[in-house]
C-alpha cells in the first residue's frame, strides 16, 4: 500500500448506525470481510478517489460494493496517514424466495 490506513471512532460508530447489532449483515461481518477492500481502495488508489469538497485535497470519497453490500466512505489524509472517517452502507437483500438465478 502506498498509504497507511487507520479507522478512527467515527467511522465505527457510523457502521454500528448502519448495520446496528442484530442487523443481518452485521457491523462485526461487514468489518471482517469489506473493510479489507475498503483499505486497499484508499491506501493503494488516494489519488485517484473522488475529491468531495472541490479544493480541500486532503478529503477523499469512494462508493463502492463488497461481499456484503455497497458503500459509501469518506476520508481524510493527515501526516501520510489515510483516516476513514465516515461510512454508510447498503446491506445486499438476499432474493425473497431465496433463488438467486431468477
Amino acid at each position: 500500500m502506498k498509504y497507511r490506513v487507520e479507522v478512527t471512532g467515527d467511522f465505527w460508530d457510523a457502521l454500528k448506525v448502519a448495520l446496528p447489532d442484530g442487523s443481518s449483515p452485521s457491523w462485526a461481518q461487514f468489518a471482517s470481510t469489506d473493510l479489507e477492500v475498503i483499505f486497499r481502495v484508499f491506501g493503494d488508489g488516494w489519488d485517484d478517489l473522488i475529491r468531495p469538497y472541490g479544493d480541500r485535497d486532503e478529503y477523499r470519497a469512494h462508493v463502492g460494493a463488497g461481499v456484503l453490500g455497497a458503500w459509501h466512505v469518506e476520508a481524510r489524509l493527515e501526516s501520510g496517514v489515510i483516516r476513514l472517517l465516515s461510512i454508510e452502507v447498503d446491506p445486499w437483500l438476499p432474493p425473497l424466495d431465496g433463488d438467486l438465478d431468477e
